[in-house]
């Protein structure tokens, strides 16, 4: 049978992608219905300085902050809050400065006549910047290397992820620049000709979305500075012409890029994390020994995989799905180690030692090490799993395999679902003990503070999470089929 001519199969493609985008859209819109307003960690501080950077409200130092009903009390449902009906949070006790303004000043925008209309209105379009990232990261990377950057956001992302991605935390931001920003940089620093239209074009693109991507992460938080600046330099290790005949044919200016995107780190990690140290420090540190910091430096990012605890600390996911998780992000790991060079090892090993070495130094210094959240260093499993699975640059990968990359999206698929239920029974019911089954969802009347779906939760849960499943298989089917395109 005669191949499908290019134009059909180009539209054919563009056809995918925006199904494969609304679909992820959909799974994400699910996770921010599936809770109300104030679930995600400190959603009281962040509202009230999205309100305050808007001119909505005044934050003052003074007085207490009002602690959410149900936050760190897992048997508590979420029906008891009713700050989500007022026209604004209350503004007592926030400390401004804490993070960079950026974040705030574009939540501001969405700002509704109450405070759940406005945790919906950016819950939905944190999904929707995540759509825009995923599918531009994958998009804008070289083609060899599009399916180790589409698997690092689906095996890296479940479940903390994907909640964080519909909620109104900063902690999407950071994450989400980190994440999206690699494949595109690596693919910028390795094009192997920038003449010709179509090569300015994808050259301008890198450069447009590699920035928008670093100043998201930048502007959202005080760690990011430290994961762009880890993950620019391990990208910079691979691509870099080592060899004296490779610099010669190169053109090398292109790595002032990495320099620029250190630049800019170096600037909002001095400018934001010392405000926030100097507010927050009292009293000596409770230090942890060597052998301690050395362990929990390595367990504290692991829990996220295998003993990941959402909202306030305090919703778990159930045995089955984390040992989906966990099996697809080692598995995958593993994986991409059967594939191994020069360039590959040594980034790998240069990141991965300095994000032990950063969280160590931040759990020495903690003066409370116990309280530290494992979600500050999600962004470091994004990059970690990514360089794992690159494939020799310029080669069709060959692992994983389709079999084996089908499996890991259909194992998450589950792990999502399972999360999702947890994640609704929680908040509909409370983890009181009681077995936890679909049907507690699927015959949940509508809570009061359910805003950000026209659906009941059954179907929400349902609705997302087949369209989750939907965008992991298809997003894998869809890398696959373009792997062995021209590189540019």
């Amino acid at each position: 049978m005669p191949a499908a001519p290019a134009h059909t199969r180009r539209v054919w493609r563009v056809v995918a992608i925006v199904a494969i985008g609304l679909a992820l859209w959909a799974a994400l819109a699910a996770w921010a219905a599936s809770s109300p307003w104030g679930s995600a960690p400190d959603d009281d501080y962040h509202t009230a300085m999205t309100y305050c950077a808007a001119g909505e409200l005044d934050c003052v130092r003074e007085g207490k902050r009002e602690s959410i009903c149900y936050a760190l009390r897992s048997e508590v449902p979420g029906e008891c809050d009713l700050t989500g009906e007022l026209s604004a949070p209350p503004g007592e006790g926030i400390i401004e400065g804490w993070y960079p303004p950026m974040y705030y000043a574009v939540a501001g925008v969405f700002i509704d006549d109450t405070v759940a209309g406005t945790a919906r209105n950016i819950r939905l379009a944190n999904a929707a910047l995540t759509v825009a990232l995923v599918i531009g990261s994958v998009a804008l990377s070289r083609p060899s290397i599009r399916l180790a950057v589409a698997l690092s956001w689906l095996v890296a992302s479940v479940p903390m992820g994907v909640f964080l991605f519909g909620s109104m935390s900063p902690s999407a931001w950071a994450t989400l620049g980190v994440a999206s920003m690699w494949g595109p940089l690596l693919s910028l620093l390795t094009m192997p000709s920038f003449r010709g239209r179509a090569n300015l074009v994808t050259l301008v693109a890198r450069l447009a979305f590699i920035e928008v991507a670093v100043l998201l992460s930048l502007g959202s938080r005080s760690e990011p500075p430290v994961y762009i600046g880890i993950l620019t330099a391990a990208v910079t290790i691979i691509a870099f012409p080592w060899r004296p005949a490779e610099w010669r044919r190169r053109r090398n200016w292109i790595f002032v890029v990495p320099v620029l995107i250190g630049v800019q780190a170096l600037t909002f990690l001095l400018t934001f994390t010392s405000a926030k140290i100097s507010d927050r420090q009292s009293g000596a540190p409770d230090p942890l020994g060597p052998w301690e910091v050395a362990v929990d430096a390595l367990a504290l990012p692991a829990r996220l995989l295998a003993d990941p605890l959402l909202g306030w600390l305090d919703t778990p996911s159930p045995p089955l799905a984390r040992a989906l998780v966990a099996g697809a992000y080692f598995g995958s790991i593993l994986i991409g180690l059967g594939v191994l060079y020069r360039r590959k090892v040594a980034g790998l090993a240069f990141y991965f030692l300095a994000s032990w070495a950063f969280v160590a130094l931040v759990l020495a210094s903690a003066s409370a090490p116990g309280q530290l959240q494992p979600r500050y260093f999600l962004p470091l499993l994004f990059g970690l799993v990514g360089i794992a699975l690159l494939p020799v640059l310029g080669q069709r990968p060959t692992a994983p395999t389709r079999v084996q990359a089908i499996i890991i999206a259909i194992a998450l698929g589950g792990a999502n679902l399972l999360a999702l239920l947890w994640n609704n029974v929680r908040y509909l019911d409370g983890l009181d003990g009681s077995p936890i089954s679909a049907a507690r969802v699927l015959d949940a009347a509508t809570p009061a503070w359910w805003h950000s779906s026209p659906f009941d939760p059954g179907t929400t849960w349902l609705l997302g999470s087949s369209a989750f499943l939907a965008a992991a298989v298809g997003g894998v089917l869809l890398t696959l089929s373009v792997a062995d395109e021209a590189e540019s």
